[in-house]
């Protein structure tokens, strides 16, 4: 492949030695550091030649076949006006020129009786690929580790902020905006969208809500709710989207969901439809900005409405900051908190140690500066058994 090429500004020729490119990178297993060479040279020519190339390996589904080699850091960003052209003309220049060159090595394989149509054929699937509605957000899963966080904006500026060992399947469109959570605990800072409220299942509880903001903890046997901002609505369903959470695979969802029916407020007397992903059996009322409450999920049977004020809200969102604040908890609550966030399991073997009150400040997943406030300040002894092992109990005097 001669990287004698500068100078060509005529897009035709430039797509045709990009088709030659893209073929070669599909051949050869490996390029040597000439071949790299060259290309790297032929990339850096113009950045026309860039887009094509771009263009090019997109439109042949192989963007695999680039990242044996070493081409310039801007080839992994596009441009926005790489992109433009790209989504809108490229790929139809691109794709007629990959097959003239494949009509000219395989002559054996594409006549031109064939490649008429063939090309006519490649230009209407890309139009029809182009104009086609881009929904990139529908059915996305997300999911993290021990330790891990994670946020999310949606395509209608909703942001999701998922805590340590949380798993969620969004089911987004121009039509719903749903989130089943599978496990762990989620922030939701929804945008308004009066057609279509924000929905989030666990199990069969379900908290709706337009323009908010808000949590849901997953806990075994009931579900934490606290708002920051605005008001959501509490309900049970009878069939919610039931979910497998090894392998995420849907059970219980009608597929072809519209829901025209998003702008009514909930009722208890709802009736299942095509447009609705559950009945709801139950409305258990609304919950305002600086409430929290525990929903059960074995009966109907609500907790107290517990109102908190601006730091206890401030404290239990530290989390999307990397934090962990404390003010006076207990140390069970603590560790239990403290081991959502890490591997270290921390066994407290003391009864009367659970009750000791803690406040501090500590950064998500660095159980040092904990053992070293619990020695240092409460008189606990800190026993590590390993590095994933520690016990907690009284000094002795």
């Amino acid at each position: 492949m001669s990287a004698n090429v500068r100078g060509f500004t005529n897009k035709t020729i430039i797509n045709q030695q990009a088709a030659q490119w893209v073929l070669l990178l599909e051949d050869t297993p490996k390029l040597n550091k000439k071949q790299i060479d060259e290309l790297n040279a032929w990339v850096s020519t113009s950045d026309i030649h860039r887009e094509c190339l771009e263009s090019m390996v997109q439109s042949w589904r192989e963007m695999n076949l680039l990242s044996s080699v070493m081409l310039p850091q801007e080839m992994q960003k596009p441009s926005i006006f790489s992109v433009m052209l790209t989504n809108i003309l490229m790929p139809i220049v691109a794709l007629f020129a990959l097959l003239c060159v494949l009509t000219k090595r395989r002559k054996n394989i594409f006549t031109p009786i064939i490649a008429t149509p063939l090309l006519l054929c490649v230009f209407i699937g890309a139009v029809l690929f182009i104009t086609q509605p881009i929904n990139e957000d529908k059915r996305l899963v997300f999911t993290t580790n021990i330790g891990e966080h994670l946020n999310h904006t949606l395509k209608d500026g909703s942001i999701i902020w998922l805590n340590s060992s949380t798993k969620i399947i969004v089911n987004y469109s121009d039509g719903f905006r749903r989130i089943n959570l599978l496990e762990g605990e989620a922030h939701f800072e929804v945008a308004k969208d009066a057609a279509r409220p924000f929905e989030v299942y666990a199990d069969d509880r379900l908290v709706r809500a337009i323009g908010t903001a808000f949590s849901v903890h997953k806990l075994k046997g009931n579900i934490e709710i606290i708002v920051s901002e605005g008001t959501v609505e509490l309900a049970v369903v009878e069939n919610t989207l039931v979910m497998i959470p090894d392998d995420f695979q849907r059970i219980k969802i009608d597929e072809d969901m519209n829901d025209n029916s998003a702008d009514k407020p909930l009722t208890s007397d709802h009736k299942t439809t095509e447009y609705q992903p559950a009945n709801v059996k139950q409305m258990l009322g609304k919950l305002t900005a600086g409430q929290r409450i525990s929903i059960p999920t074995k009966h109907e049977k609500l907790s107290n409405v517990v109102e908190l004020d601006t730091s206890e809200i401030t404290r239990s969102l530290s989390w999307k900051e990397g934090k962990l604040v404390f003010a006076g908890e207990s140390l069970e609550e603590v560790i239990n908190e403290i081991t959502r966030h890490t591997k270290v399991k921390i066994d407290v073997l003391d009864p009367q140690l659970k009750s000791m009150r803690i406040g501090g400040q500590f950064k998500v997943g660095e159980t040092d500066t904990l053992f070293y406030v619990l020695e240092s300040g409460f008189g606990i002894y800190v026993n590590k058994l390993s590095e994933l092992h520690v016990q907690l109990q009284l000094k002795e005097k």
